[in-house]
Parts: C-alpha cells; sequence; structure tokens
C-alpha cells in the first residue's frame, strides 16, 4: 500500500533508520529534525501520516500536534514516547495524536498500524466530493446527527472489567451513548440498529490471553456481516501480543489498546472511533442522496428521464424472445392555463397531486416517471397493447373522476370558495415491436408514443390514443 511519510525526530540515528524501514515497505519518505517546522513540512509535503518523537521537547511536540492536526484534512499522527507515562500519552491523544507508541517498538505492529491509517483514510476519501468547491461545503462533512445514539457493544467474557470506562463515558454524555453488553458472539435482534462500536476483548474471564483463532475468527464474523462492516472495530490485547496486535489491525481493527488502558484513554478513544464513524455513515448518507437526486425529481419524487429511458433500453436488449413491453407518455391538459390563474405554487401542487394518484394505480413492475413539465412517462414490462391501453383508460380516469384542490384566492385576485380545479390527461400508448432493441428502437418507440400523444390533444383532450403502427 503506497503511502507518504513523514518522519520527525531529532536524532539522525533514530531518523535513518525509521527511514530505511519504512522505505523497506515501499512507502515515500520525507523527515524533518526540527519541530519549529514541522508544520510548514506538514502543509508542502501533504504527508499521510506523521511520526513525531516527542522525547526530545515534550511541550514544544505537543504544541506541534496541535498544529498539524487542527487544519481540515490533517495527516494522522502517531507520537512516539520515550517511556510509557498514562498522563503523557493522554496528552498526546487530546492533543490530536491518533495514536501513541512507546519506544522501542515492533515494527510489524507499525507497519500494520500505518496500513490501517492509510485504509481508513482512502476509505474516508472515496466517500467525500471529488468537486472541490462541494468538498469544501459545510455539509460535506456531516457532523453527528442531532439525537443520535451511538451504540456500544462489548464482547467480552469479563465485561465487568470494562465497566469503569464506558460508565465514565456514558457519564460524560449520557444523549449520546448507549453501551450493551454481549458474550464473545454477537447475534443482534433484527429489530435493533445495527453497533457503531464493538469492543472487542482479547482477555479471556481468568485474566490469559485468548487465543489468536479466537479474536480474528471474532473480528473475520463481524466484517462478513452486511449490517455489520461498517461499525468500528476496537480490540483490547495483552501489552506483550505484538504479532496479535499486528494481525488484528490487518484483519480490519480501528483502534487497538492495551489491556492496560486507563479509563481516560479508553474513553477518548470510544469518543474518537465513534465521531469518525458518524463522520463516514454521513458521507455515505450524502452518496446514497445524490445518487437518488440524479435519478430522481425533486418536485414530485418520481423517477426521472435519466433513469427511465435506460431502463427501457433493458428491456429491449432482453431479447427478442421475451414477452413485448409498453410506454404511454402522459400530459396535463391545459396545464399553462393552471399556471396563469392560480400561480406556479398550485401547480407545483397539482404536479405532485397527479404523480400521487399515478403512481397508486401502478403495479410494482412498472416504471413512472415525470419527464418533462406536466410530461409524465409510464414503462410497463411484459405487457401488450390491450393490456396497456386499459392501464391508461384507469390512470386518465383517475385523474378525471374527482378535482384537485387548488387553494381559494386565485392570480387575479379574485376569492372564490373551495376552488377546485379539474385536471384531465391526454395519453399516446405504443408497443415495442422486433426492431426496438437495435439501434435507434427505443427512440423510436418513444416518438411513436409521443405521436400518439399529440393525436390525443388534437382529438379534444382527455383521451387515450394508441400508436397506429403498434395496433
Amino acid at each position: 500500500m503506497s503511502g507518504h511519510i513523514l518522519i520527525v525526530e531529532s536524532r539522525t540515528r533514530a531518523r535513518l533508520m525509521m527511514t530505511a524501514s519504512f522505505e523497506a515497505a515501499h512507502y515515500k519518505v520525507s523527515a524533518c529534525a526540527d519541530l519549529a517546522v514541522v508544520h510548514g513540512d506538514v502543509r508542502r509535503l501533504k504527508p499521510d501520516v506523521v511520526v513525531l518523537d516527542l522525547a526530545a521537547d515534550v511541550d514544544r511536540g505537543l504544541r506541534a500536534i496541535r498544529r498539524v492536526t487542527s487544519a481540515r484534512m490533517s495527516p494522522d499522527v502517531i507520537a512516539l514516547l520515550a517511556y510509557d507515562d498514562n498522563d503523557l500519552r493522554l496528552a498526546a491523544l487530546q492533543a490530536g495524536a491518533t495514536d501513541v507508541v512507546c519506544k522501542p517498538f515492533s515494527d510489524n505492529v507499525m507497519q500494520a498500524r500505518i496500513r490501517s491509517l492509510l485504509r481508513a483514510s482512502d476509505a474516508l476519501n472515496e466517500l467525500r466530493p471529488d468537486d472541490t468547491a462541494l468538498r469544501d461545503h459545510a455539509f460535506a462533512e456531516p457532523t453527528v446527527p442531532f439525537g443520535h445514539r451511538s451504540r456500544i457493544v462489548v464482547l467480552s467474557s469479563r465485561p465487568t472489567a470494562l465497566m469503569p470506562a464506558l460508565a465514565g463515558l456514558v457519564t460524560k454524555c449520557p444523549s449520546e451513548y448507549e453501551v450493551h453488553h454481549s458474550t464473545a458472539d454477537f447475534a443482534g435482534a433484527q429489530d435493533e440498529p445495527p453497533p457503531d462500536l464493538f469492543i472487542i476483548d482479547g482477555i479471556g474471564p481468568m485474566g490469559q490471553p485468548k487465543s489468536a483463532g479466537e479474536v480474528l475468527r471474532l473480528q473475520a464474523d463481524l466484517r462478513s456481516r452486511s449490517a455489520l462492516r461498517h461499525a468500528n472495530q476496537l480490540v483490547i490485547l495483552p501489552p506483550d501480543a505484538a504479532d496479535l496486535a499486528a494481525m488484528t489491525l490487518d484483519m480490519g481493527a480501528d483502534d487497538l489498546v492495551s489491556s492496560r488502558v486507563t479509563r481516560d484513554e479508553l474513553s477518548h478513544r470510544i469518543d474518537r472511533l465513534l465521531r469518525h464513524k458518524a463522520r463516514s455513515d454521513g458521507l455515505r448518507a450524502n452518496i446514497r442522496s445524490g445518487l437518488a437526486a440524479a435519478v430522481k425529481d425533486p418536485l414530485t419524487g418520481l423517477y426521472n428521464r435519466r433513469f427511465a429511458l435506460p431502463h427501457m433500453t433493458g428491456l429491449a436488449d432482453a431479447g427478442h424472445d421475451s414477452a413485448p413491453f409498453c410506454v404511454m407518455i402522459l400530459d396535463i391538459d391545459h396545464f399553462k392555463q393552471i399556471n396563469d390563474r392560480f400561480g406556479h405554487a398550485t401547480g407545483d401542487q397539482i404536479l405532485i397531486d397527479v404523480a400521487s394518484r399515478l403512481q397508486a394505480q401502478m403495479r410494482p413492475t412498472d416504471i413512472l416517471a415525470r419527464i418533462g413539465g406536466e410530461e409524465f412517462l409510464v414503462v410497463m414490462a411484459q405487457t401488450a397493447l390491450p393490456a396497456a391501453q386499459a392501464m391508461a383508460e384507469r390512470l386518465r380516469q383517475s385523474i378525471f373522476a374527482e378535482p384537485f384542490d387548488g387553494g381559494a384566492d386565485q392570480r387575479d385576485g379574485s376569492t372564490v370558495a373551495d376552488a377546485f380545479i379539474r385536471v384531465t390527461l391526454s395519453v399516446g400508448v405504443a408497443q415495442s415491436g422486433p426492431d426496438t432493441g437495435k439501434e435507434g428502437g427505443v427512440s423510436d418507440l418513444m416518438s411513436r408514443a409521443d405521436a400518439a400523444l399529440y393525436r390525443a390533444k388534437a382529438a379534444g383532450r382527455n383521451k387515450v390514443i394508441l400508436s397506429p403502427e403498434a395496433a
């Protein structure tokens, strides 16, 4: 996995050794010996990960971390400590470091941690818009939704050992987090929302380490379930389990802590993971919303032309042996007069109400789309012309049978009691044929339905006309 690592280390020998180790793993490596220029180097080089040694000057190092991580889209920072100190670890994390590693460290664990950070960063970047203006827009990075309660599931055979830290987290922000305990296996009720975070305890009930196979199988099982694949995983392992630590990170753990972790550090890491999860969920929701907007009409909620035409092409390409399909184009008669008399707001409401009535008549396999101002398209798969004609008559009658509420105030200033608007539809219907699957066949089918629609208009409106070519 490619990535750019910036090493911040004042000692030449240590800097060269880390450079050689990272370059051997095929990373691009830059080095910096002075904390005073770290921020400038980060802005200039744009590394993915900064490995920063706090040993030379703790206070200046913490200030450098704060400055580096204060920028939007900042790199992950791994802080290096000369010795394990709980207060200093927490200070580095609170300053913005993603992880804290004590020297001497395991190269395998360090490499696995960097791979994990790069995967997470790549996954998040894939969810962000490519367009700079959209990416920089305030809504491109959603925050935690108002009223959202993050769900934490603890998978442990000794849950009481973890309760102090979790109780502290819930007490700190009781409206935001829910904590649930489970055994080492997780079933989860179907009516419950999926968890946001799994805490996977690698320590057995008697304090003994669990086997590597047990921990890794549990991780893999959770990742394999579609409803749980986006849930974060925080794994707790014995402090001397370096090989297993590297494997859990490569298996997809989002964070890793020692069983000696303090309550404050665990609480901080959980909070960071949940906020990262909320940000990722928000970006995924933006993508789903954008995809829906690309194929949906924003006013009526129906499909648009961009969706309907490829759908028709797919039916046409299904082959000559498949049943025919029919299309109908429906147009609201005298719609301009409605806008002129009652205003565009009323006209929009008429469009919404017409779409609703039409949609209520559709079969599950039918496609209803708005393809123009007051023009709609219906695509009926595996349907011959007689059935389509009967459906078109039902649609026409559903609109004509009952007037629409146009409100009391007319655009000309006059007021009428219970101003109901009589709306009618003209409909043109065409059936696919042997040539519909050929080049230009779908366009020809649409042209035949459109020509039938104009004949319905010319015949006095509020009529269904069949395309003669399909009759």
